[in-house]
């Protein structure tokens, strides 16, 4: 008796090991749809790239906007987090406790 409420319990985790992965996924296509989506169809130089970017730092009068770069770094930085968060949902906790106690073992022994 106590095989088969296991065995329930073993499918019904299953399933929603199942549903967990599938919506997994999803969120994985829509990110790639969207990367894919701002993607430009003509190759954008390096030059053009930091040109575009200097004249958004710009203000009117030729000095750089020190907002519009910390603006810039904000919203860098945001979309870095989000990423990282996003990695993180998918590690085991034993694993990051095992980089944790390697980092605080790795400063003991370099201090």
């Amino acid at each position: 008796m106590a095989d088969m409420n296991t065995i329930e319990q073993l499918s019904v985790m299953r399933a929603e090991l199942q549903q967990l992965e599938a919506a997994r996924l999803t969120r994985e296509k829509a990110a790639s749809e969207r990367l894919r989506s701002t993607s430009t169809d003509a190759p954008v130089t390096d030059e053009e790239q930091l040109s575009a970017q200097l004249s958004s730092w710009m203000e009117r009068d030729g000095d750089i906007d020190p907002q519009a770069i910390l603006d810039e770094l904000k919203e860098g930085a945001s979309q870095w987090l989000e990423g990282f968060n996003e990695d993180l949902k998918d590690t085991r906790p034993s694993t990051l406790l095992l980089v944790f106690g390697l980092g605080v073992l790795a400063g003991k022994i370099t201090s």
